[in-house]
């Protein structure tokens, strides 16, 4: 995903077994702007509704300025069916989104 010279890539299993306390993690890389650190939010949703959402907390740069997020997301409460992860990023004016597809079984 572009964002200000940079990117954004999204990557989690696309199918979840649900269980007792089963948790995955969302991972990405997110390429920031100089300036003011991004805005980062992300979204569950399940036919066009909103499940849940949050802010993650963003780690400290790497070197080449980009920052590697994991953020953990419970579906042991969700019920089996197919979602949508949004990952939306937003810094100085611009915004950046990318989704993807997972099955809770």
């Amino acid at each position: 995903m572009l964002f200000r010279s940079g990117k954004v890539t999204p990557e989690l299993n696309s199918t979840i077994t649900k269980s007792s306390g089963a948790v995955e993690g969302v991972y990405f890389v997110l390429y920031p702007g100089q300036g003011a650190g991004p805005d980062v939010r992300i979204a569950i949703s399940r036919n066009g509704g909103l499940v849940t959402s949050g802010r993650p907390n963003l780690p400290p740069a790497e070197a080449d300025g980009s920052l590697r997020v994991v953020s953990p997301i419970a579906f042991a409460n969700l019920d089996p069916g197919v979602y949508e992860i949004t990952v939306t990023a937003a810094q100085g004016g611009a915004t950046a989104r990318r989704s993807m597809a997972i099955e809770v079984e």
